[in-house]
């Protein structure tokens, strides 16, 4: 998959890679997979145009535990590459969530990119989107979905791949027996299920029939037994315990509650609840008036009222026969703005 024609770069975008730029929640573009995660509907939320349902939310395994790290740092520095980025060009490799195969998109522009947007000693060379600050990653082929069947080989299926629903990418160097073998790892697609928190994933094998094969911990290296007629192996995903409950909030506050929606705590300081599971605190009733008046100033006051003896205005009060100077009390809720209403009475 060739890259994107190189250009002089645009007018530096926010940044959510470097601590020193708000978070960008939405960008111009697309991509083989179109999440609404959770923080996408907090975004709407918080916009004032919105009300949102969170349990609508979708999973978003790009980034899941890896750490402020992945939101705070540099996609890639001199030691190190985030999970998912990459840092060169034409490489390949299975997309971040394990959806799909894709290569490395990257383009030399025309000049320097913007210092916080350099990643290489080339400093006009970077990521084919400006959107994603310039860092390049795993782009999905066009043709590169697992779950769609109509990317599977039209012709010999050489390395036991399996597309449709549940399909997702894996490194591998599985071949039918007879082929030359080769140790160099490629991309294939097979489809999946989860059984008892683990990922199977099948093969199929030269006669058609389906062997299925169990990935036993993250990242491991599955052999085919020999009646399946495979040659090499094929690599788990370093995600697999995720991939298999990706809306689960293990580790936090909120696990297992009403409170975990796609694998994020909707609740917390931000939410104005206690993650646990408690629902948040019904809303207040309804204020009573801001001001009403007792028949008599000797009157006790209801529970929640503060009250004040209203006087004719003018009269001086004398302590013989209180009464002819005062009129009604005036009262207001408790912790309420006092309303001036005395003298509207007069």
């Amino acid at each position: 998959m060739s890259s994107p024609s190189a250009s002089t770069p645009p007018h530096p975008l926010p940044s959510r890679l470097h601590a020193s730029r708000p978070p960008r929640l939405h960008a111009s573009t697309s991509s083989h997979a179109s999440i609404k995660s959770a923080l996408t509907l907090a975004s709407l939320e918080d916009s004032g145009w919105y009300q949102v349902d969170y349990t609508k939310s979708e999973p978003l395994i790009w980034g899941r535990g890896e750490g402020c790290a992945f939101a705070t740092e540099a996609c890639i520095t001199s030691s190190r590459t985030l999970h998912g980025f990459c840092n060169t060009a034409g490489a390949t490799a299975c997309t971040a969530d394990y959806k799909a195969k894709g290569n490395c998109a990257m383009s030399t522009y025309s000049s320097a990119l913007p210092t916080a947007y350099q990643y290489f000693s080339n400093t006009a060379q970077g990521g084919s989107l400006a959107q994603t600050d310039y860092c390049p990653y795993y782009q999905a082929y066009s043709n590169g979905d697992c779950d769609d069947t109509a990317n599977a080989p039209s012709g010999t299926n050489y390395y036991a791949q399996a597309y449709g629903t549940g399909g997702m990418c894996f490194d591998s160097t599985l071949l039918y027996n007879g082929y030359v073998y080769s140790s160099t790892a490629r991309q294939a697609c097979h489809k999946t299920r989860c059984t008892s928190g683990q990922l199977e994933l099948s093969l199929t094998k030269s006669d058609g029939s389906i062997e299925w094969v169990t990935c036993t911990s993250n990242g491991a290296a599955i052999t085919p037994p020999s009646s399946a007629g495979l040659q090499g192996s094929i690599t788990c995903p370093a995600t697999s315990t995720l991939l298999c409950n990706p809306s689960s909030c293990s580790g936090l506050a909120c696990d297992g509650t009403s409170d975990c929606n796609a694998g994020v705590c909707t609740c917390g300081t931000a939410f104005g609840t206690t993650c646990g599971g408690t629902d948040p605190p019904s809303p207040p009733p309804a204020p009573p008036p801001s001001a009403t008046f007792a028949s008599q100033c000797s009157d006790t006051a209801s529970a929640g009222w503060q009250c004040v003896c209203c006087l004719k205005r003018d009269c001086a009060y004398m302590t013989t026969m209180p009464s002819m100077c005062e009129t009604k009390q005036c009262c207001n809720p408790i912790g309420a703005v006092a309303q001036p209403c005395c003298e509207d009475q007069l």
